[in-house]
């Protein structure tokens, strides 16, 4: 499971030789971007983005970013990388947004929708269908949480099936536990499918993101 620390001077080449390597070995890579604000995180990773989109390969790209108070968000990053894939806003009705998701499954999962479902929606803050009700409405938050993650995890297996898919989390110095927690769940399935994680951060070592660093 390579691992690596962007320098300065060949940045762009390291995102590139990452999303080169998944595609050639079917494993995956873990990027880790960190430095002062100011330094041009955001816009290595614009430029990275549209190389992948130039390249030789099939690569799904989506982002999710914390926000400076999403320590009390639980989830955040994942839930603005969903919206992405999804192509709803927070804003969209949640009925639509519910739809997007049955279908967007339906796609990648097939068989496994009502398995995932229920999870994801109720991850999103979406009410669920009265046929799925009874697979969360009896959970606790242990056993919730637990389903969140096995579905994410699934919904990743999924979707790096016929692709590269680059997951990248911005500014994780700002990304509560639930979410570090989530992405460390995430991190061991670079062993087996092409999946390029990209985290961005301060160097901070007094966050929640700084066990991932």
């Amino acid at each position: 499971m390579p691992r690596e620390i962007i320098g300065r001077d060949d940045e762009l080449r390291t995102v590139r030789e990452a999303i080169e390597g998944a595609a050639a070995t079917n494993t995956g890579r873990i990027l880790a971007v960190i430095g002062e604000p100011g330094l041009g995180k955001s816009r290595l990773l614009e430029e990275a983005h549209r190389a992948a989109d130039a390249g030789s390969h099939d690569v799904l790209w989506l982002e999710g970013r914390s926000l400076s108070f999403g320590q009390t968000l639980s989830y955040w990053p994942f839930l603005d990388l969903l919206r992405r894939w999804l192509r709803v806003t927070e804003e969209t009705p949640a009925p639509e947004t519910y739809d997007a998701l049955r279908r967007k499954l339906s796609e990648t999962v097939r068989d496994e929708v009502d398995d995932l479902l229920p999870y994801l929606a109720t991850m999103l803050g979406l009410p669920v269908e009265p046929r799925l009700e009874d697979r969360v409405k009896f959970l606790d938050g242990q056993a919730m949480g637990l389903q969140i993650f096995r579905s994410a995890r699934r919904l990743v297996e999924r979707l790096a099936q016929d692709q590269v898919v680059v997951l990248v989390f911005e500014d994780l110095h700002w990304a509560d536990a639930s979410t570090t927690d989530l992405l460390g769940h995430l991190l061991p399935l670079t062993v087996t499918i092409p999946l390029v994680l990209i985290g961005t951060s301060r160097p901070d070592r007094q966050t929640a993101a700084a066990q991932l660093q």
